[in-house]
């Protein structure tokens, strides 16, 4: 299996139950990232979807917590999600989407001051907390509704605690940097998997990749863009922008 970052050749180093099943766990030894070989078991985009769309697993755990909220508290640090955008960014009128947006809390911050969309394909989510909410809900995958809606106009993406859960990051990434004006920026939050204690936390989840801070970047610089602010406890806070084209490129054209 090769790594869908780097295209390197990964090696087996265990398996993980994913959606009921045992799948190998493989390794890219370039780019460090960690994923589960779904095509051995030929799991699809849409047995994926199907299992988040239905499943009241988050409801009923609420993985997704309150990112302005909540402080993540390994080795006495605590970071901030609110507070690390609020380092680069005014969050004050702007138009911000967030994929896999959960039960809302960060967009329900954010609502007071900006237009906000939140995607997430799990039911069950609009009657518990957007009804009545000023936030535009849609009941769709991440890559349904990048596929079919216009990105042009969004001045912040949100992607927090997301990407691990993608069959292909490096498509959907894609898909964004094509479909977004150059001025959007992308706030991107994954597990520090680089730690190897939050990497067994990982594994206990239905994550299908686990980024280090290697592998993150690495992916980024694949799909068009780069960093311009990092911080990194148990887990990696991004905020991400559009790379500059080419200088080559832009004086043939």
């Amino acid at each position: 299996m090769k790594c869908p970052i780097c295209n390197t050749e990964t090696k087996q180093i265990g398996l993980n139950t994913f959606i009921n099943k045992k799948l190998k766990l493989m390794e890219c030894p370039n780019c460090e990232l960690i994923m589960l070989d779904l095509d051995s078991h030929k799991i699809s985009q849409v047995e994926i979807d199907l299992f988040y769309r239905n499943t009241k697993y988050y409801v009923e755990k609420g993985l997704f917590l309150n990112l302005r909220k909540a402080f993540s508290r390994l080795r006495g640090q605590y970071y901030k999600a609110g507070a690390f955008l609020d380092q680069s960014l005014t969050l004050r009128d702007l138009n911000i989407l967030e994929l896999g947006c959960g039960r809302g809390e960060f967009l329900k911050e954010l609502q007071r001051d900006n237009f906000c969309i939140g995607v997430d394909s799990n039911k069950h989510y609009y009657d518990l907390y957007y009804k009545g909410s000023l936030i535009d809900f849609y009941n769709l995958t991440i890559e349904g509704y990048v596929s079919r809606h216009d990105l042009l106009y969004d001045d912040l993406i949100i992607l927090a605690d997301v990407l691990e859960h993608l069959s292909n990051p490096v498509e959907t990434l894609s898909k964004i940097h094509t479909k977004t004006s150059n001025r959007v920026k992308l706030y991107i939050k994954v597990p520090n998997c680089g730690d190897g204690v939050i990497m067994q936390k990982s594994l206990k989840e239905p994550h299908i990749s686990h980024f280090t801070t290697n592998s993150i970047l690495e992916l980024l610089d694949k799909t068009g863009f780069k960093a311009i602010s990092m911080q990194v406890n148990i887990a990696i806070f991004l905020l991400v922008e559009k790379k500059p084209k080419d200088l080559n490129t832009l004086l043939i054209t």
